[in-house]
């Protein structure tokens, strides 16, 4: 079920599919009032830049983030590369709902992403109690397993492997990331973040490198 619904200068657009049972809850229509409601409310705390100024936006608003997320010459980058306040980062996250509350509760106020994606959060406890989080998002679903190894010099690293056959080598950077076949979660004082990789040593080596950026070493 769609709709469109003229709300100021903007036309709000919501979609719903929803399958019948006893576990559906809402009915599609229910479910489409609610979305116009939340969007309303959301779009009127909007504040949009005047289009002859979108050119200097800048490109990391954190001032720093971006450059501290791991990259590396030569490797293709994923589609979503910048830098979120938490409400945009939700757009990409798997689990909107659970990451919204575990991204507050963490107290984070900026995402990045390149080939890691990071989470600025408050201090390192906030990065501990975000990165049990992830941990159980990460390692949630079937034919996910735990790494038995462990990051060379950084044991707290949780590593994890995706069963099953790999997706082609020259298959897109943004396919590779969403259906990762290593990925780890780790922290580094007040930052919680992820890597993934299609190879256990490579996943390894990155969970390192990024750490030792973060950790200014």
């Amino acid at each position: 079920m769609e709709s469109f619904a003229a709300h100021g200068r903007y036309v709000l657009y919501q979609t719903v599919s929803a399958g019948e049972g006893p576990g559906v809850g809402k009915s599609p229509e229910a479910m489409l009032l609610l979305c116009l409601d939340l969007q309303e409310k959301q779009i009127d705390r909007f504040v949009p830049t005047d289009p002859a100024n979108l050119g200097s936006l800048p490109l990391d608003p954190s001032g720093r983030m971006l450059a501290g997320t791991l990259t590396r010459e030569g490797v293709a980058l994923p589609v979503n590369v910048g830098v979120w306040q938490p409400a945009g980062w939700l757009h990409f996250a798997d689990d909107p709902r659970g990451t919204a509350a575990a991204l507050q509760a963490a107290g984070v106020d900026y995402v990045s992403q390149r080939l890691a994606t990071v989470y600025q959060t408050t201090n390192a406890d906030a990065a501990q109690r975000l990165m049990s989080f992830l941990t159980g998002l990460v390692g949630h679903g079937s034919g996910i397993q735990p790494l038995r190894n462990r990051v060379p010099g950084f044991p707290d690293a949780k590593c994890f492997r995706r069963t099953g056959s790999p997706l082609p080598a020259d298959s897109p950077a943004t396919w590779r990331m969403m259906q990762w076949q290593f990925k780890c979660v780790a922290t580094a004082d007040r930052y919680a973040y992820t890597v993934f990789s299609e190879t256990e040593k490579d996943v390894m080596q990155q969970a390192s490198a990024q750490y030792r950026i973060l950790a200014g070493k």
